[in-house]
């Protein structure tokens, strides 16, 4: 009888050992599901951007990135330029302080900066709220979507930092590192 109900216990122990295993590994797959739920929502956020900066009928797709027609358009009916004089303040001691004269570096954090001050307002770096609102409302108004907006006035912000900083838009190439062999200069 002892025998018996050692050999219970023992059972019990091991199917017990094995339920917390079976429990640790719903667990690790629950995980890997929302990993790779995770990891779908990361690509769709690429693809978006990809499609809606990169390909962005706002910019001509040679390097050094520039305004299409569409783009200047867009920059001078909705005097795009004014929000940026009206914040150049912010703006230019923000680029200043990356304490950087790599013109590729200055391009695009006044391109990233512009994209993510349009999209989170509360901790913008070189707008307003009142002028974030100003560039959601010409995406709108235009039928652009903010991306696109955000990549004008990012635009604008690096032509004119380059232009009060004796910077030509073509040295961008030069400090570019996904142009193969492109000349650096020390």
């Amino acid at each position: 009888m002892k025998y018996e109900t050692e050999k219970k216990e023992i059972q019990i122990q091991t199917l017990a050992r094995e339920n917390k295993a079976a429990r640790r590994i719903m667990l690790l797959i629950g995980c890997m599901k929302t990993d790779i739920s995770g990891i779908k929502s990361d690509i769709s956020g690429i693809k978006c951007l990809f499609e809606n900066v990169v390909l962005s009928p706002a910019s001509k797709r040679k390097s050094p990135v520039s305004l299409s027609d569409l783009g200047e358009k867009i920059a001078s009916d909705y005097n795009i330029a004014a929000i940026v004089d009206r914040n150049w303040h912010s703006i230019n001691a923000a680029i200043k302080g990356l304490g950087t004269k790599n013109p590729y570096d200055i391009q695009e954090f006044s391109r990233v900066t512009a994209f993510s001050d349009s999209i989170r307002s509360k901790t913008a770096t070189f707008f307003t709220e009142d002028d974030i609102d100003k560039l959601r409302l010409i995406a709108y108004k235009s039928g652009e979507n903010i991306y696109s907006i955000a990549f004008i006035a990012g635009i604008l912000i690096r032509d004119r930092y380059f232009a009060e900083n004796g910077i030509e838009v073509d040295d961008v190439d030069i400090q570019d590192t996904n142009i193969e062999n492109a000349d650096i200069e020390s």
